[in-house]
């Protein structure tokens, strides 16, 4: 925008020296005592003077519409530059964002595959509440084996105190041998 108005200064410094140097010219005529004066080569002087004139301020006005259509130009090209540095910016954020996204992406897949061999929660505890069933299921195997054991010492307790009572009532015909269980045995 500076330069376009030191071209304005320019040209109206040039309308100036033109119409300084026509002024001067005709001053020049009519001072001069050797050349007589001529009303129409004045009145053609004044003229080309008018027509400078008009030109020059027709460049002038020209030039100042250019300065005013460049300096609009100049105000919406800075505002349009302004918005797209702010958009920019904003993209800037935005894509620092997604490469952050992407690389914690990345950083999840690589710990997914780790992950994968290993089952899910869901999995997990699934296999928990079996063998958690499993455990008391067996527990409750175990515990009915214990009664039919604790039941069968009994009976072969009591067994053997009859045998023993018997024995005892018979007499001597009967002998106990003991077992490799450490349980008596008895033989006739």
């Amino acid at each position: 925008m500076t330069t376009l108005l030191s071209e304005s200064d320019v040209i109206a410094s040039e309308r100036f020296i033109a119409r300084d140097h026509i002024v001067l010219s005709i001053a020049r005529k009519l001072l001069s005592d050797n050349v007589p004066i001529n009303n129409d080569e004045l009145s053609a002087e004044i003229d080309t003077l008018a027509y400078e004139i008009s030109l020059s301020s027709t460049a002038t006005e020209t030039a100042i519409r250019e300065i005013n259509t460049y300096s609009n130009m100049y105000d919406e090209s800075s505002a349009l530059i302004e918005a797209m540095s702010k958009e920019i910016g904003v993209l800037r954020v935005e894509l620092h964002e997604a490469y952050q996204v992407k690389s914690r992406f990345d950083e999840y897949s690589l710990l997914c595959e780790s992950y994968s061999g290993y089952p899910t929660r869901q999995e997990t505890t699934n296999n928990i509440v079996m063998v958690e069933q499993e455990i008391a299921a067996l527990m409750e195997e175990h515990n009915r084996l214990d009664k039919k054991v604790d039941r069968a010492r009994k009976d072969m307790a009591a067994l053997f105190g009859v045998l023993n009572s018997l024995s005892s009532w018979n007499g001597s015909d009967v002998e106990s041998e003991p077992v490799e269980d450490g349980s008596a045995m008895i033989t006739e």
